[in-house]
């Protein structure tokens, strides 16, 4: 978004797509694109546009906790290591620490 953002400003002081392209060390074709989706949908047209492809299978709650490890969630909420290793194990998920990752 910063990227996108200095690119649009820098359009803004009437700076070609060369010029800006070489300043923010990207390719000129990227500088076109932002400018144009800006000129169309304004600040909208500066966040990501949904992806193809299928939708993703993890959440974003999963893959926060693939980032825990037992010892540092049980420390953050207050259980203790062997409990949080029963709750990930009850949820068929693996402990990080032990035979794999979530």
């Amino acid at each position: 978004m910063a990227l996108r953002a200095r690119i649009v400003l820098a359009a803004s002081t009437g700076a070609t797509n060369t010029a800006i392209a070489a300043t923010l060390g990207v390719v000129i074709p990227t500088v076109g694109k932002w400018r144009r989706r800006f000129l169309k949908q304004r600040i909208a047209g500066l966040l990501d546009e949904p992806r193809v492809g299928a939708p993703r299978q993890i959440s974003d709650v999963a893959v926060e906790a693939a980032h825990w490890s037992t010892r540092a969630l049980a420390k953050k909420t207050g259980l203790s290591q062997s409990t949080v290793g029963r709750m990930w194990r009850a949820s068929g998920r693996l402990c990080p620490n032990a035979r794999g990752q979530l």
